[in-house]
This record gives structure tokens, C-alpha cells and sequence, in this order.
């Protein structure tokens, strides 16, 4: 759903962190990349809602 509200260069970082994921063993630093990619998503979010707004 969000995806649609990311730039580019967000939707760039979002995809090269999701193939990085894939190649994480330690189960903490998965749940750090998950963790960047949600802020990048909550990020684009609340300047979509910002944008609607005014």
C-alpha cells in the first residue's frame, strides 16, 4: 500500500535491504534491517499524511 508513497531512491534502499535480508543468518541483525525498512516506510507515511493535509 505505502509503496506508492516512496521516492525512488527510498524504494531503491528498500529493495537492496530486502535482498540483504535474505542473505542474514544472526536473527538480531534481520530484526535490524526489518527494523530500517519499517522507518523508511513510517517515514514516507507520515510525509504522505503531511502532504494531504495542507
Amino acid at each position: 500500500m505505502f509503496k506508492d508513497i516512496l521516492t525512488s531512491e527510498e524504494h531503491n534502499l528498500v529493495k537492496e535491504l530486502k535482498m540483504k535480508v535474505i542473505d542474514v543468518d544472526n536473527k538480531n541483525e534481520r530484526e535490524s534491517i526489518h527494523g530500517e525498512i519499517n522507518a523508511i516506510f513510517e517515514q514516507a507515511k507520515t510525509r504522505f499524511l503531511s502532504s494531504i493535509n495542507n
